[in-house]
């Protein structure tokens, strides 16, 4: 009756998981090249003009670099966010027919379904038999919302 399409979000933000991800070394590691080390010169002289600079800037405006005064805030109440995928499954009407029917087949039953798009909207009226006849139907709602999620599978 329907399709979806899924699509993948790989710069969201979310909520940290409850137990923090703890490496035994350190996550990333600048080790210089040799040309940052040849060029140490250009560094130097670089800091020179900065330094510079900040002494030209400090004696004309006194107050332009100094610091403000801020009151200490506690921000440990804030949850912080951490990169995360998720997945957002968006559902369309798969072909043009205006009727559908067909059986449900759940673990050990099936139920008996029949479903009309209504003209000019995006509903669908559904009439299926009773749901206490099946108890064993799955009956997860179908969620347009984005959802955390653990990628797609590479090998597929």
């Amino acid at each position: 009756m329907y399709a979806f399409n899924k699509s993948y979000d790989y710069q969201s933000v979310c909520d940290p998981e409850d137990e923090p991800k703890q490496g035994a070394g350190l996550r990333s590691i600048n080790v210089p090249t040799i040309a940052d080390i040849l060029h140490l010169g250009w560094w130097a002289s670089a800091a020179a003009w900065s330094i510079l600079q900040q002494l030209v800037w400090g004696l004309t405006f006194p107050r332009f670099l100094g610091a403000v005064e801020v009151e200490e805030e506690d921000f440990s109440g804030f949850p912080s966010k951490q990169s995360c995928i998720t997945v957002q499954t968006q559902y369309f009407f798969g072909s043009d027919d205006k009727s559908f029917n067909g059986i449900l087949d759940c673990i050990n039953c099936s139920r008996l379904f029949h479903a009309e798009k209504i003209s000019n909207t995006n509903l669908v009226f559904i009439m299926s038999d009773s749901k206490e006849l099946c108890h064993h139907c799955d009956t997860r709602p179908l969620m347009q919302a984005e959802k955390p999620d653990e990628g797609p599978n590479p090998c597929e």
